[in-house]
């Protein structure tokens, strides 16, 4: 499992975050506090706050691959 930061703060960045999820192989969950939704589902990660960094967990062994897709997501 591999577990990051990331921030999201336009429309668009929130659509090409939630595409580039659903491109990997693997679960991936957004927290917000106690919050946690499907980072592969756009209504999920919209309902979250936004306003602050959020925690991502990445179920995979492959984390070369997910750092290089999600890395212009990361703090």
């Amino acid at each position: 499992m591999l577990n990051l930061r990331v921030k999201l703060s336009s429309v668009d960045e929130i659509r090409d975050f939630v595409n580039k999820c659903c491109s990997l192989n693997c679960e991936i969950d957004l927290a917000a506090g106690r919050y946690i939704v499907d980072a592969k589902s756009i209504l999920g990660v919209c309902s979250v706050d936004l306003t602050r960094d959020l925690e991502l967990s990445v179920y995979t062994d492959n984390t070369d691959e997910v750092v290089e897709v999600l890395q212009p997501y990361m703090v």
